[in-house]
């Protein structure tokens, strides 16, 4: 601590006499600072990289980073974390990396197939520039977040640290989605004019995570935390709700109604569907809420999306950007036959369907998959994701249920990348893969101790086993 003062002292110094390489001791300083953090919570360092986008005011491609960028840093923190605790494992007779890896090697040579794939497809691509940006964020974001986890979860507690970052940031991020619904402020040319952040898909996502979370996550035993949490549900319910975001609510609707059927974990089928239902009225409550209190922009964008629904619900043309997906997807299919067997490679969608370079998706994992990496993609993609819900599912019986939780929040990372985001915006969807194999050799480990504390004549620990 006593360096890390020097050095932000040494960095205040070089600002005040304007000598240009300032940033260095303040970098040193802030890496001094982080070092305990890193050893000793290495778990909370995983979650940044997702919301550091999230939190930014200007969001672009690769041409608009630089140094400082929050998510360069959160990234090159959780790098550092990923490399430090991977080194001591190497180290010690027992590797917890090699032994989850081998645990479920399919599922990461299911991984790395996927990423070879995306990866060499890029030779073929039409759309050099984003094809090359897409490229760059799955090997450099996604598969960063798929692997750390399975490097970092170790104990129970890195889990429930993992958890409760995961619901504060939700939180917060929740506070600035309501904040920016009714407060933004944007100056032009001398007139002050109220605008609105219409539609936010990946706040919307990660509150929705953050419910499923606080539903099924058991903690060790009740306490201050999970009440914390628990307070924080009606917060994330109208973050997502003022999200404006379509897919997250429809995906937590439908894990929510059947999680309370084949989920029951120690409580009754009528207590489960109690949570459910107020969860969805409170979602229902925020949503009629803010059609009739947000301003301007926002309040049209939640009628019309709202009608939209409505008019695909009834067998109509939905028209608006629900009709948009329909076209999206239907064209995904054309795409996939015109080059079955490789795919257009890498970014290859926004060449066939904008006949353009640039930024552009089909809103639909699979779809994407099959038209940028053709069939082989497809298949890998296709198995991954049944290894991975294989794994998810086992947690139902390992340990009476303990980490059955993420079964269903895989199942809603999965099903909203049905309907908007590219293979890298899903980021998160990696990240509860690797989680998910992490866990089953946490779930192991576990089961090692308690077996080897019931020889030594320890009490035992009853965990209700799911019926």
């Amino acid at each position: 601590m006593a360096v890390a003062g020097v050095a932000s002292a040494l960095c205040l110094t070089a600002a005040v006499l304007e000598i240009e390489p300032y940033w260095i001791p303040g970098a040193l300083a802030a890496a001094m600072l982080a070092f305990p953090l890193i050893r000793r919570f290495p778990t909370v360092l995983i979650l940044p990289v997702v919301f550091s986008g999230e939190f930014k005011e200007v969001r672009g491609g690769l041409d608009r980073l630089n140094a400082l960028d929050p998510t360069l840093v959160a990234l090159a923190f959780l790098t550092l974390a990923v490399l430090l605790r991977f080194a001591e494992d190497l180290l010690r007779s027992d590797s917890a990396v090699l032994d989850a890896a081998a645990l479920n090697w399919k599922g990461v040579i299911l991984f790395l197939g996927i990423t070879a794939v995306i990866s060499g497809s890029f030779i073929y691509s039409p759309a050099p520039s984003y094809g090359a940006e897409k490229v760059v964020r799955f090997l450099g974001i996604c598969s960063l977040l798929f692997f750390a986890p399975i490097v970092l979860v170790r104990r129970e507690r890195d889990l429930r640290i993992f958890v409760v970052t995961l619901v504060g940031l939700s939180t917060a991020l929740s506070v600035k989605t309501l904040y920016g619904l009714f407060h933004i402020k944007l100056i032009l040319n001398g007139w002050d004019q109220w605008v609105t952040s219409v539609t936010e898909i990946g706040a919307g996502q990660l509150a929705g995570m953050a419910i499923l979370a606080i539903v099924y996550y058991r903690f060790a035993s009740p306490n201050v935390i999970r009440w914390l949490t628990i307070l924080c549900v009606p917060m994330l319910v109208v973050g997502l709700a003022g999200a404006n975001a379509r897919g997250p609510i429809l995906s937590l609707a439908a894990v929510l109604v059947l999680g309370a059927i084949f989920l029951r974990k120690q409580q009754s089928l009528q207590s489960q569907f109690l949570v459910t239902l107020f969860i969805l009225g409170l979602l229902l409550a925020g949503l009629l809420y803010l059609l009739n209190r947000t301003p301007g922009e926002a309040h049209d964008t939640m009628a019309n999306k709202a009608e939209e629904l409505s008019n695909l619900a009834a067998g109509h043309n939905p028209g608006g950007t629900a009709g948009k997906r329909l076209e999206f997807y239907d064209d995904a299919v054309k795409a996939f036959e015109s080059k079955p067997a490789l795919g257009w490679g890498a970014g290859g969608w926004s060449q066939f369907y904008y006949h353009e370079d640039k930024r552009g998706y089909p809103h639909n994992l699979f779809l994407e998959v099959a038209v940028e990496q053709g069939i082989v993609g497809l298949l890998l993609l296709s198995i991954f994701v049944m290894n991975i819900f294989w794994v998810a599912a086992r947690q139902r019986v390992e340990l009476g249920g303990r980490f059955s939780f993420i079964l269903p929040i895989v199942a809603y990372s999965l099903s909203v990348t049905m309907f908007s985001g590219d293979i890298t915006d899903n980021r998160c969807f990696w990240m509860w893969c690797g989680l998910c194999i992490a866990l089953s050799r946490l779930a192991r480990v576990e089961e090692r101790e308690l077996a080897s504390g019931l020889e030594q004549g320890w009490p035992a620990l009853n965990f209700p086993i799911q019926s």
